[in-house]
């Protein structure tokens, strides 16, 4: 069954978060309402980051069936001069190791396949890079 990030969203203390729930089977569904403070550079990656994850995401079908519920949250490595996905970490688990490791799976995937942020002027081309705080909640039934 796929699931959906159905909400995205990166306030002030720059976490980018999401929520996927098992009984929602539409694709393609993003809701990302502006945060008070959000720059359009902000905006612009939310939207990347939320296109890139619900193209890959699925809830896992025995997570589903048992209810599982959980935020699973990841750190990104985003390196500046390419803007590819360098690396991805577990930052805290759901509880879950179903869900947890669907997170993993969707942004190694991502990785793999070779996406790239596009990334902002300002940040485009510098050396180093870009740590991005990501947060999903699965939702359950």
């Amino acid at each position: 069954m796929r699931g959906v990030a159905a909400l995205i969203v990166l306030g002030a203390a720059g976490l980018l978060a999401g929520c996927v729930s098992c009984a929602d089977t539409r694709s393609g569904v993003i809701t990302q309402p502006r945060v008070e403070g959000d720059t359009p550079d902000i905006v612009y990656l939310r939207r990347q980051v939320s296109g890139a994850i619900s193209s890959e995401l699925q809830y896992p079908a025995d997570s589903c069936r048992a209810n599982e519920r959980g935020l699973v949250a990841v750190e990104l490595d985003v390196d500046l001069r390419s803007g590819r996905l360098q690396g991805v970490r577990l930052k805290e688990s759901s509880g879950h190791p179903r869900l947890d490791d669907e997170m993993m799976r969707a942004w190694r995937k991502i990785q793999e396949n070779g996406w790239r942020f596009d990334l902002p002027p300002q940040l485009a081309g510098r050396h180093g890079v870009l740590k991005v705080p990501f947060a999903l909640q699965f939702q359950g039934r």
